[in-house]
């Protein structure tokens, strides 16, 4: 049962290989609301509500995913490593995503997967996609996903920053290694398949390369994207 999280829409952007499990977060939810099988971590304990409310969904979502995908892997969701990722079961990689009314989990074999990432984006206001446009993306790629996305330049922008993130998303807990949005380059975006492509300006290990490929989705007011990291990458 997800009350009081109702199931959503799952983002469209993995495979049917992949688990994925979606809720809406209502305004008025209780952030003391008790879910059974998840535990706040003692550094959320005072939180603000909404992040609270926020941990309990995605958590939810994981727990919800991998029961799914492993019945009766053993997974602790208030669990956390040293740079607060969720420590996932053996033979798994997840990612999680929120919004301030919606949260999502994905979870893939690590068979299949070496990595996994999923975002969603509120689309952002007008004014806010002005501001932090240089630190996004570049006028080639907004100009480029404008055509294929056929929207506007906040949902644009948005979308771009959401691809990126869930790249930062599937390399990060595999690499342990940083980097800034404009590190990454959207090369193509495909509005018939819905995919794209982005491009790192430095690898990070021999077995990545450089070329990620994703799928992207516009949907209820809201930028969504997923990268799949293959098990083996050519370099």
């Amino acid at each position: 049962m997800s009350a009081p999280f109702p199931r959503a829409r799952d983002p469209r952007v993995f495979p049917a290989s992949v688990s994925q499990w979606s809720v809406a977060i209502p305004r008025d939810a209780d952030p003391a609301v008790a879910v059974p099988g998840i535990a706040l971590p003692a550094a959320l304990a005072r939180a603000v509500p909404k992040r609270r409310l926020q941990f309990l969904a995605g958590r939810l979502c994981a727990l919800r995913a991998i029961e799914a995908m492993a019945p009766g892997a053993v997974f602790d969701p208030a669990l956390q490593d040293a740079e607060r990722c969720p420590v996932w079961p053996a033979g798994l990689v997840g990612s999680i995503s929120h919004t301030d009314g919606f949260a999502t989990a994905a979870v893939a074999s690590s068979s299949a997967a070496r990595g996994i990432g999923v975002d969603v984006e509120a689309i952002m206001t007008r004014a806010t996609a002005a501001e932090i446009a240089a630190m996004v993306a570049s006028d080639f790629e907004t100009n480029v996903a404008a055509e294929a996305a056929g929207a506007g330049f906040a949902e644009v922008l948005t979308l771009i920053f959401s691809m990126k993130e869930s790249l930062y998303k599937a390399l990060y807990p595999v690499t342990r290694r940083a980097f800034e949005a404009r590190d990454c380059t959207l090369e193509t975006i495909d509005p018939a398949t819905k995919r794209f492509v982005l491009r790192l300006a430095q690898p990070f290990a021999a077995g990545f390369g450089d070329r990620f490929a994703g799928a992207w989705d516009l949907a209820d007011g809201a930028a969504r994207a997923g990268v799949l990291l293959p098990s083996h990458v050519a370099g």
